[in-house]
C-alpha cells in the first residue's frame, strides 16, 4: 500500500525522505539552541501554506508577532494567508495543565493538516517531576495523533551531548526524528542532518551537510 507524504519544502531533505514525512506522522526535530529548530518549522507549514493546506504554528517560546518577523527575513509573509494559518504563542507557567492542551479544539475547528509546536524542552521548566514531564509530553502528542495531523514538535538538545533531548522521552513517542547538529570547526560553524527514524518509510540515514540561507533551509546536493 503506498503511503501518502507531505512534503517539508527543505530542498534535499524530502530526497532523504522517499518523498516526505508519511501524512498524519509526528516528527520530532531536535538540535541545540541556534540549530535551527524554528525556522524549519516555519519552513514546513509556509509549505503547506503554498499548497492551500489549514497550517497551525503553537509555540510556548516566542510571541506570535516574532515568529510572523522571523519568517519574513526568509520572504515568508504569513499574513498573506491570515485564513489559512493560526499562530498562537503560550506561556506555560500562566496556563494551569488542561490548558495546556487548549490547541486540540482548534486542530479540529480549523481542519489543520499541518501543525508545529516549538517547543516540548520548556515543559522541563514548568514540571520539575520527570514523571510530570513525560505525562505532559505524552499528552501532547496524543492529543496530536487523535487529530490526525502531520505535525513537527521540537525538543532541545543538550550542548556537546549526545543525547537528542534534555528529557530523553519525546524521541520514544514519536514517529520519526531529525536531528539537527552544529559543529565548531576551526574558525567556522559546520552544521548537518541526520533522519535518524521514520515509521512507514525507507529512507537514508546518511549525515548531510545544511545551511540557513535567505530562503531558509537547503540540505545535501541542494547546497549551492
Amino acid at each position: 500500500m503506498e503511503v501518502e507524504r507531505v512534503e517539508t519544502g527543505i530542498p534535499g531533505l524530502d530526497e532523504l525522505l522517499n518523498g516526505g514525512i508519511p501524512e498524519r506522522n509526528v516528527v520530532l526535530v531536535s538540535g541545540e539552541s541556534g540549530a535551527g529548530k524554528t525556522t524549519f518549522c516555519s519552513q514546513f507549514l509556509w509549505k503547506g501554506l503554498e499548497e492551500g493546506q489549514n497550517c497551525m504554528f503553537v509555540s510556548f517560546e516566542e510571541p506570535p508577532s516574532q515568529i510572523r518577523e522571523e519568517a519574513r527575513l526568509f520572504g515568508w509573509d504569513f499574513d498573506k494567508h491570515y485564513d489559512k494559518i493560526t499562530i498562537d504563542g503560550k506561556d506555560p507557567f500562566d496556563e494551569g495543565d488542561e490548558e495546556l492542551f487548549w490547541f486540540r479544539d482548534e486542530l479540529e475547528k480549523r481542519n489543520v493538516n499541518r501543525l508545529a509546536l516549538d517547543s516540548t524542552s520548556i515543559l522541563s521548566l514548568y514540571h520539575r517531576d520527570p514523571y510530570e514531564i513525560r505525562k505532559a509530553i505524552y499528552q501532547i502528542i496524543k492529543v496530536i495523533k487523535e487529530a490526525g495531523v502531520t505535525a513537527i514538535i521540537t525538543a532541545e538538545s543538550p550542548e556537546g551531548s549526545s543525547q537528542l533531548t534534555r528529557h530523553n522521552v519525546v524521541q520514544y513517542s514519536v514517529d520519526g526524528i531529525i536531528a539537527l547538529y552544529f559543529e565548531d570547526v576551526g574558525e567556522k560553524g559546520y552544521r548537518s542532518l541526520q533522519v535518524r527514524k521514520m515509521r512507514r518509510s525507507e529512507i537514508s540515514t546518511e549525515t548531510v551537510p545544511f545551511e540557513i540561507t535567505g530562503e531558509g533551509i537547503k540540505a545535501g546536493e541542494s547546497i549551492v
